[in-house]
């Protein structure tokens, strides 16, 4: 009787491999070690930058970042119209040499060994005499 009393005390013993789940506010139900852990920002892949033409401005100082999630932000300056500066963001995709933006305007561009070149809105290299203008060297 009295091993069967130990036997049952020993039992007894909080367990210290509990798991307390938590329903977060998205109704997924995981651990409340993840649920307090802060995510990680994404790491920046690449740094664009370039001076575009302007139909009614000096140029376009342009800045495109891409991230490790497949995000991206971009950012245009209207040089001589507004220091203000015009960001747009979204999700990126590499098929093949053609790097596609898809934010609140589609923008496609053909990565080359130094950047890439601008494309126009058919998917087209742009053509004429400002053609060599339309590049982003990276600078990371």
């Amino acid at each position: 009787m009295l091993m069967l009393w130990l036997v049952s005390a020993c039992n007894d013993a909080p367990d210290t491999n509990t798991t307390t789940r938590v329903n977060d506010s998205t109704g997924t139900n995981r651990t409340a070690d993840s649920a307090m852990k802060t995510p990680a920002a994404p790491m920046v892949l690449a740094v664009y930058s370039g001076k575009l033409p302007c139909a009614d401005c000096m140029e376009i100082a342009v800045t495109l970042d891409l991230f490790s999630d497949s995000s991206f932000r971009k950012t245009n300056v209207y040089m001589g119209k507004s220091a203000q500066q015009v960001s747009d963001t979204g999700k990126w995709m590499l098929h093949g040499d053609t790097l596609h933006l898809a934010g609140s305007e589609s923008v496609r561009y053909i990565k080359n060994d130094s950047g890439l070149v601008q494309l126009d809105q058919s998917g087209k290299r742009i053509t004429g005499k400002l053609a060599g203008k339309y590049v982003l060297k990276r600078t990371n």
